[in-house]
């Protein structure tokens, strides 16, 4: 799985000075005044200047709302009538309060365009969290709120079959179905090149054109890998479309491509590295996870050089305690309650590390099949590298610091 990153804020957030919030402009009104009950007035139709006023009144509150941790705030720019999207937005939002860098929140939205979509729903390309964004709004009662197509008005599923791939997508997403499923192809590619091997199974890859299509779990997700658990069929990967909100931010000039391209190759590698090398079950998920980063080029590098700048870094094991319920560590990656973005770019470190010092990628699979057979990372790394567990950590910190640190 591959979760949104923190990686474009944070660089907006070392790089500029917190951008003030805007005053948030009236919202239009539609009212027509108060006429004799016999004549016929025709109610005006919004125009596209009120409609992108309204949407920005919107992303202003939607910025205060994150800049002061005020959950009610963001509440009221959210569509009530969207359960499965709200959900995720607020996931995201609490998400980010509770982790290490809500105390530098700087965010600032600035409405581009919008383009009209059916339902009643218009697309906006928005500038913030360091990029573009891609969100969708709806009027209620009035004003123009966060929203998404529910899973009824995106459409009856279309499946396409590749050598490779079947693929299973949505009307909704047919400006972008083509070039993702080219891209997926280009990231299989890929893996199998600095992986060197290939796998004997196909993928069955989902389009979500919307949250409530097929909610991943956790609000964080932006894709997700499943093995199959049957000896024949298709492993899945889940990914959300470009321009949805669970998609997140992507670079203005590189467009959406780069960063979706990114995530497949994650995706792709956890495929290869289940079917070709040590099941992922076997391992931790700070390797599962790490290695493809490592492989998708994803190291979150401003995220971590922030954490290791303000001594933040989560402990590969946490000495405090051993009970897997109240841990936060690495070695405990699916149990941490925040700053699992953070974790991600951790964890491709740790993958760096081994590479750069201890036998490239062979070295790092070899730690994989000594942890599969002890089933304890101080064991394994003994098995593997000849190390104690606290010479691994500190040469691993100390790497930290040397890499990361101005």
């Amino acid at each position: 799985m591959r979760r949104t990153s923190l990686a474009i804020l944070i660089f907006a957030l070392i790089s500029c000075a917190p951008v003030a919030t805007l005053p948030v402009p009236p919202v239009p009104t539609a009212t027509p005044p108060a006429s004799p009950q016999n004549s016929t007035v025709a109610t005006p139709q919004p125009t596209e200047v009120s409609v992108e006023a309204a949407i920005q009144a919107t992303l202003d509150q939607h910025a205060e709302a994150w800049n002061t941790g005020d959950i009610a705030l963001l509440e009221q720019t959210i569509d009530p009538q969207s359960g499965a999207f709200r959900r995720l937005v607020k996931g995201r939002f609490e998400s980010f309060q509770e982790g290490a860098f809500s105390e530098f929140a700087a965010f600032s939205y600035t409405l581009d365009r919008v383009t009209t979509r059916e339902h009643g729903f218009v697309q906006a390309r928005v500038r913030g969290d360091g990029g573009v964004l891609g969100w969708t709004f709806r009027e209620v009662e009035g004003r123009w709120l966060l929203s998404e197509p529910s899973e009824q008005q995106v459409g009856e599923r279309v499946v396409s079959k590749s050598e490779h791939f079947t693929f299973q997508t949505y009307p909704w997403a047919d400006a972008v179905n083509g070039e993702i499923k080219t891209l997926m192809e280009e990231a299989r590619a890929e893996v199998i090149e600095k992986l060197g091997r290939e796998p004997d199974r196909q993928a069955l890859i989902t389009i979500l054109p919307a949250f409530a299509v097929g909610p991943l779990q956790g609000s964080g997700l932006v894709a997700s890998y499943d093995r199959s658990a049957r000896k024949v069929g298709p492993d899945r990967i889940m990914i959300y479309a470009p321009d949805t909100y669970a998609f997140g931010a992507y670079d203005a000039q590189a467009s959406w491509q780069p960063s979706l391209r990114q995530t497949l190759v994650h995706e792709y590698t956890h495929l290869v590295h289940n079917r070709s090398f040590t099941p992922i079950v076997r391992v931790p998920l700070w390797m599962t996870e790490g290695i493809a980063e490592f492989v998708a080029e994803g190291s979150r590098f401003y995220e971590v050089r922030l954490a290791v700048e303000q001594d933040r870094i989560i402990p590969l094991i946490d000495p405090a305690t051993s009970d897997p319920l109240l841990v936060q560590d690495l070695q405990h990656m699916g149990a941490l309650d925040r700053d699992t973005s953070l974790a991600y770019g951790l964890s491709y470190s740790l993958v760096a590390y081994i590479v750069e010092n201890h036998g490239g990628l062979a070295g790092f699979w070899k730690l994989a099949e000594a942890y599969d057979a002890r089933q304890k990372l101080p064991d394994a790394l003994t098995d593997a590298f000849g190390v104690t567990y606290d010479e691994f950590d500190a040469g691993w910190r100390a790497w930290l610091r040397e890499q990361y640190l101005p």
